[in-house]
């Protein structure tokens, strides 16, 4: 990876890769980590809100 995107993406040590379909994402762990917490609510939020519907 070159190292214009390592600086941009934080990566110093740990590193979180995820992905779907033909789309990867490389995140540092402190960054996942702390993307992570901040949307934990509305995920919960919103699989609350799609309780009981059936498709």
């Amino acid at each position: 990876m070159p190292s214009a995107l390592r600086e941009h993406a934080e990566l110093q040590k740990d590193a979180v890769i995820i992905g779907t379909g033909d789309k990867v994402e490389i995140w540092s762990r402190e960054r996942f980590d702390a993307y992570d917490a901040e949307v934990a609510d509305s995920v919960e939020s919103l699989a609350e809100g799609l309780e009981g519907i059936v498709l």
